[in-house]
């Protein structure tokens, strides 16, 4: 009967980890495999291997000797042990699951904050992502020759390579396998990914380094940029024939990982903020594809590690506090630190019980603000009254801050939240566009000749969200360029039957909006609020941001957050030079 390891103590001034020794000489696939755990100070280990795979429930599992004892594991795992002996890597191996005492929380949360070293020193790091599938070994094999012909630019190789249409159908197929493993989605992934010396990808007995990846992710481009300077009819039926098998939209987890480690091994490496990691690793911006973890801490601890400013928030690595102050305690910081914008990223449903409004459920699939990032957008909605901002924290977890009481909501319009996995419909679209326009209509603010630039103006967020970044700065300088009509009249007359093409500007900048809904205040302002935003709800604009936000006022001076707004006449501080009530909030 497989029994729980009995850990010996680690300690911490020394800066101990386990190995596990595969004592034992591997010969074949069936050889049993008999280990020992040993203890070793991290800067005298020997060479050892890291191995990473994604865990999971309801896995066949295997038993192996661990210090004299029957042992279970995940059979995969077994096998991936198997494979590390066989290809002569070193007989000992780190495996998180099993070389720390996950049932310690003071164990596990030291062990984890320096996780970082355990890869890095690491001989190899190895990504297991399970036994092999249907041409696994010919696809590696394949991607090997494709990744040497991409890194020597050699087209004509590539042709032929990629002239057999049954072939790369197959190529298709493996490669859809490859990229829907459960380890690409794993959101540790991405750390053992970043920090780790060396990094071998493997499947079954089939290997492939990130870097051969990296130049197969990144030969369309290079096609395209090739075919443009001198066009030809194979380059074009090549980059047709790569985009059909090298690019399904599971390859984004795959992507995301590949592009964590060329930005950490570069000079530009470990230069974000933690709330910029977690915003580039966790929110979505295209698709629907969320990393997972086991635990919802998890979604802050695997990721603090890829930060510049990681030692700020060290104190709150603790697998003996809950969720939710984990979370409520790292918006603090983040708040404390300047970032009020923060706030665009408080979504909801939540799932995190007894979350208050003002912290972000890191846990759920957070979606980009319609504003964008705060790092990326160009709006000042509150000038510069950053050291006007005083904001606090009372012991009951409601959050203190100061702002300006811009109007309420008078009326709201529909609800605007297309499919991203789906074609823009036209008729929703333009169905968007005119709601806007009716409460532009209804608005003394707007003239009767501006009344639907103003409406395309409030739909794209003034071009927050276009491809052509220039675009919100030519919006702001001619107020209503013909463009945003131009635009409009386009996307009028397309065929009813015809997909529309996100690379045209306003088809983009509607299809990734979200949850929004159009509005009206007492006022005549217009703008988009959150889908669940009611009559009643206040417009304000809190010091240090760059955004309006929706609060639902209650008793006294507490409120509910309900979310990011855009509100047209108030997004560059044009609120700042009128006769505004200041006013200090107190959101639960």
């Amino acid at each position: 009967m497989a029994r729980e390891i009995e850990y010996q103590p680690l300690s911490q001034s020394r800066h101990q980890i386990r190995l596990l020794h595969i004592r034992r000489f591997v010969t074949d696939h069936n050889s049993p495999l008999v280990c020992r755990l040993e203890i070793f100070d991290r800067l005298e280990c020997p060479p050892y291997t890291a191995l990473c795979y994604a865990r999971g429930s309801g896995h066949p599992t295997a038993v192996i000797t661990l210090n004299d004892r029957d042992f279970s594991i995940q059979a995969s795992v077994a096998m991936a042990l198997r494979e590390i002996c066989l290809k002569k890597q070193h007989p000992r191996v780190w495996i998180s699951q099993i070389c720390i005492n996950h049932q310690n929380d003071r164990e596990k949360s030291y062990q984890i904050r320096h996780l970082r070293h355990v890869y890095s020193s690491a001989t190899s790091v190895i990504a297991w992502l399970g036994p092999a599938f249907e041409n696994s070994e010919v696809l590696f094999s394949h991607l090997a020759q494709m990744a040497t012909m991409a890194q020597e630019h050699d087209w004509n190789g590539l042709v032929r390579l990629h002239g057999d249409f049954s072939h790369v159908q197959v190529l298709a197929n493996a490669f859809y396998l490859l990229c829907s493993r459960p380890y690409w989605s794993r959101l540790w992934s991405i750390q053992e990914f970043a920090v780790a010396s060396r990094v071998l990808i493997m499947c079954g007995n089939s290997t492939i380094s990130p870097r051969m990846l990296d130049a197969i992710q990144d030969l369309i481009d290079i096609l395209q940029e090739a075919s443009l300077r001198r066009p030809s009819r194979r380059k074009e039926q090549l980059i047709q024939r790569l985009k059909m098998a090298f690019y399904p939209k599971s390859r984004s987890y795959m992507a995301n990982l590949l592009a964590r480690r060329a930005a950490r091994q570069s000079q530009h490496g470990n230069r974000e903020t933690f709330f910029q990691v977690l915003v580039n690793c966790l929110v979505l911006h295209f698709e629907y594809n969320h990393t997972e973890t086991r635990d919802p801490r998890d979604r802050l601890f695997s990721l603090l590690h890829l930060s510049a400013d990681y030692h700020h928030f060290e104190r709150l690595l603790d697998y003996s506090h809950s969720c939710e102050r984990v979370y409520r305690h790292t918006a603090m910081s983040f708040l404390q630190q300047g970032n009020i914008d923060l706030l665009s990223y408080c979504q909801f449903p939540k799932r995190i019980q007894n979350l208050p409004t003002w912290a972000p459920d890191w846990s759920m699939p957070l979606r980009n603000p319609c504003c964008m990032a705060p790092w990326v957008n160009k709006f000042a909605a509150s000038g510069d009254t950053r050291s006007k901002q005083i904001l606090g924290e009372t012991s009951s977890g409601k959050l203190s801050l100061k702002g300006l009481k811009v109007d309420i909501i008078k009326t709201c319009g529909n609800i605007w939240d297309p499919d991203w996995e789906l074609p823009l419909s036209k008729e929703g679209a333009l169905d968007f566009i005119e709601d806007i326009l009716q409460l532009c209509k209804q608005s003394p603010r707007v003239w009767v000749t501006e009344e639907l630039s103003d409406a395309i103006r409030v739909a794209v967020l003034d071009g927050a969200r276009c491809p052509d970044h220039d675009l919100h700065r030519r919006i702001r300088a001619a107020g209503q360029p013909a463009e945003l009509i131009t635009a409009y009249e386009r996307l009028k007359s397309c065929d009813e039957k015809q997909q529309l093409d996100d690379k045209d500007w306003l088809v983009c900048s509607l299809h990734y909006l979200h949850s929004r809904r159009p509005f009206i205040t007492a006022a005549g302002l217009i703008g988009l609020g959150p889908s669940h935003m009611e009559e009643g709800d206040e417009v304000c604009i809190l010091y240090g941001g760059k955004i309006p936000y929706l609060v639902r006022p209650r008793q006294g001076t507490e409120c509910i957050l309900i979310g990011e707004a855009f509100v047209h006449g108030c997004m560059y501080g044009e609120a700042l030079r009128g006769s505004i009530e200041e006013k200090s909030y107190l959101i639960v």
